[in-house]
Protein backbone atom coordinates (compact mmCIF):
# COMPACT_ATOMS: atom_id res chain seq x y z
CA UNK A 1 0.00 0.00 0.00
CA UNK A 2 2.88 2.34 0.67
CA UNK A 3 3.34 4.81 -2.24
CA UNK A 4 -0.28 4.50 -3.34
CA UNK A 5 -1.82 8.06 -4.11
CA UNK A 6 -5.34 6.50 -3.45
CA UNK A 7 -4.38 4.55 -0.41
CA UNK A 8 -7.28 5.11 2.56
CA UNK A 9 -7.23 3.78 5.85
CA UNK A 10 -11.13 3.38 6.77
CA UNK A 11 -11.85 2.32 10.40
CA UNK A 12 -8.14 0.19 10.69
CA UNK A 13 -9.18 -1.00 7.62
CA UNK A 14 -5.93 -0.25 4.97
CA UNK A 15 -7.37 -0.05 1.22
CA UNK A 16 -5.35 0.43 -1.55
CA UNK A 17 -7.99 2.82 -3.24
CA UNK A 18 -11.40 4.10 -1.77
CA UNK A 19 -13.27 2.39 -4.80
CA UNK A 20 -15.88 -0.69 -3.06
CA UNK A 21 -17.65 -2.28 -5.31
CA UNK A 22 -20.85 -3.45 -3.92
CA UNK A 23 -22.86 -6.54 -4.26
CA UNK A 24 -25.43 -4.95 -6.81
CA UNK A 25 -22.15 -4.77 -9.26
CA UNK A 26 -20.43 -7.70 -8.25
CA UNK A 27 -22.90 -10.43 -7.22
CA UNK A 28 -20.52 -13.24 -6.06
CA UNK A 29 -17.04 -11.77 -6.88
CA UNK A 30 -17.02 -13.38 -10.47
CA UNK A 31 -19.13 -10.63 -12.12
CA UNK A 32 -16.98 -7.96 -12.38
CA UNK A 33 -13.69 -10.27 -13.60
CA UNK A 34 -15.65 -10.31 -16.88
CA UNK A 35 -15.39 -6.74 -17.99
CA UNK A 36 -12.40 -5.58 -20.58
CA UNK A 37 -10.30 -3.62 -19.27
CA UNK A 38 -10.74 -4.11 -15.71
CA UNK A 39 -8.50 -4.88 -13.01
CA UNK A 40 -8.44 -5.92 -9.50
CA UNK A 41 -6.44 -3.08 -8.61
CA UNK A 42 -8.47 -0.76 -9.59
CA UNK A 43 -10.92 -1.50 -6.07
CA UNK A 44 -9.76 -1.15 -2.74
CA UNK A 45 -12.45 -3.48 -1.34
CA UNK A 46 -15.45 -5.80 -3.27
CA UNK A 47 -18.82 -6.20 -1.07
CA UNK A 48 -19.98 -10.00 -2.19
CA UNK A 49 -23.77 -10.55 -2.14
CA UNK A 50 -25.71 -12.27 0.68
CA UNK A 51 -25.74 -15.57 0.90
CA UNK A 52 -28.35 -17.40 3.38
CA UNK A 53 -27.80 -21.48 4.44
CA UNK A 54 -30.29 -22.47 2.35
CA UNK A 55 -31.59 -21.65 -1.08
CA UNK A 56 -33.97 -18.59 -1.54
CA UNK A 57 -35.65 -17.37 -4.56
CA UNK A 58 -36.02 -14.11 -3.28
CA UNK A 59 -39.16 -11.94 -3.37
CA UNK A 60 -42.08 -12.04 -6.23
CA UNK A 61 -42.36 -9.05 -8.85
CA UNK A 62 -42.37 -6.66 -8.93
CA UNK A 63 -39.17 -6.49 -6.83
CA UNK A 64 -37.57 -2.65 -8.62
CA UNK A 65 -39.80 0.71 -8.36
CA UNK A 66 -37.96 3.70 -9.96
CA UNK A 67 -38.63 7.18 -8.41
CA UNK A 68 -37.36 10.53 -8.91
CA UNK A 69 -34.19 10.08 -7.00
CA UNK A 70 -33.32 7.01 -7.52
CA UNK A 71 -34.61 2.99 -7.34
CA UNK A 72 -35.70 1.02 -4.84
CA UNK A 73 -35.87 -2.44 -4.99
CA UNK A 74 -36.66 -5.50 -2.52
CA UNK A 75 -34.57 -8.72 -4.21
CA UNK A 76 -35.16 -10.67 -1.03
CA UNK A 77 -32.01 -12.32 -0.57
CA UNK A 78 -32.06 -14.23 -3.63
CA UNK A 79 -28.97 -17.16 -3.82
CA UNK A 80 -28.24 -20.42 -4.92
CA UNK A 81 -27.40 -21.20 -0.62
CA UNK A 82 -24.12 -21.58 1.34
CA UNK A 83 -22.99 -25.00 -0.13
CA UNK A 84 -23.82 -23.75 -3.77
CA UNK A 85 -21.54 -20.87 -3.27
CA UNK A 86 -18.58 -22.16 -0.94
CA UNK A 87 -19.13 -25.31 -3.81
CA UNK A 88 -19.64 -23.82 -7.06
CA UNK A 89 -18.59 -20.13 -6.55
CA UNK A 90 -15.71 -20.14 -4.18
CA UNK A 91 -13.75 -23.15 -5.54
CA UNK A 92 -14.46 -22.19 -9.26
CA UNK A 93 -11.61 -19.49 -8.92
Amino acid sequence: MAGSALAVDFCGLKLRSPIVLLSGCVGFGDEYTRVEGFSNADAGAIVCKGTTLEPRLGNKAHRLCETTGGMLNAIGLQNPGADAVAQDIAQSR
